[in-house]
């Protein structure tokens, strides 16, 4: 399970709820609107829930641009476009990156955030090559 939340007091609360709840996978962290969506200029603290045990992770930044989320490019033009390739905007290439990452974080696709980045990257990389197969 992924949450996002936009008080960073509610992130370990919602860890301790899913704990409670029996949950045994969970990713929680602050989206600048509340959204789960990792922001490429900041460090981001992820909260969770491995086999049921709590943790916490700094997830760091991967651009060192302080930009606001909502200033995204990619916000201007749809957003299949840089799906499919036909635009290109690293900002946005790595929210899509780092958020997915962080899901794969959860799923324990990865044992760490630097594994689950380059999965993340991988994939993102290899996505035309999908697309057009």
């Amino acid at each position: 399970m992924v949450q996002g939340v936009f008080h960073p007091s509610y992130r370990a609360l919602q860890q301790d709820a899913g704990a409670l709840l029996g949950q045994r996978g969970l990713m929680v962290l602050k989206g600048a609107g509340g959204e789960f969506e990792r922001h490429p200029g900041k460090a981001v603290v992820l909260y969770g829930l491995a086999g049921g045990a709590t943790f916490d992770i700094t997830a760091p930044a991967v651009q060192a641009t302080q930009r606001r989320l909502a200033d995204t490019e990619a916000e201007r033009w749809h957003l299949s476009a840089l799906w499919h390739g036909e635009r290109a905007d690293p900002w946005a290439e790595d929210i899509v990156i780092g958020t997915a990452a962080a899901a794969f974080l959860a799923l324990n696709a990865a044992p760490s955030i630097a594994a689950a980045d380059a999965i993340a990257r991988d994939l993102w990389t290899e996505r035309l090559g999908r697309i057009a197969a």
